[in-house]
């Protein structure tokens, strides 16, 4: 098989494929550093958690903001392209997640399909409400102490980005 066919078959198997262009160094510090030839560089396509969207327990809500960073952080390491990025969102969907999604269509973009999934399994509670859950809350018995602190502290944070959001759709020529 030759190179190009191989690079071919990678890119249809889903594998983003850049071409480097290798420097070496001589070890000797007067001669100049060879040129290698233009390599390959091969990667294998993202992975990202598996998302079933219940809405029967607390976890969906948590599940689906941890899935949503997973696709945030691969948007902005700009490593593989949109489409490979879509490609590996519609294929992490299970369930009733995966059935929602499908009647936005195989066109639809990554935004289309995390703000579909977010009016369904984000945050419904206002920043202020966040805020009070958290004032109010209490360590269980048998948390440990950190579990706590991190309880607390996502409480806080989605409290946070909540206001934050709520002051960025009701902000508008007169705010």
């Amino acid at each position: 098989m030759s190179r190009q066919d191989m690079i071919k078959a990678l890119k249809l198997a889903g594998y983003t494929v850049q071409k480097d262009d290798n420097l070496s160094l001589s070890s000797e510090g007067s001669a100049p550093p060879a040129r290698q030839p233009i390599g390959t560089t091969i990667i294998q396509p993202p992975r990202i958690s598996v998302f079933a969207g219940e809405t029967n327990n607390k976890l969906s809500v948590e599940n689906f903001e941890m899935w949503e960073y997973e696709i945030s952080c691969l948007l902005q390491q700009e490593v593989h392209s949109k489409e490979v990025i879509e490609n590996a969102v519609r294929n992490s969907l299970r369930g009733q997640a995966a059935r929602v999604v499908r009647h936005l269509g195989p066109n639809s973009s990554i935004e289309e399909i995390v703000e579909k999934l977010e009016g369904i399994y984000g945050t419904v509670e206002s920043g202020a409400d966040l805020l009070a859950q958290a004032y109010n809350t209490h360590q269980q018995k048998g948390e440990t102490t950190a579990a706590f602190g991190c309880r607390l502290e996502s409480l806080v944070m989605k409290a946070k980005t909540e206001e934050g959001s709520l002051q960025k759709r009701w902000t508008g020529p007169l705010g």
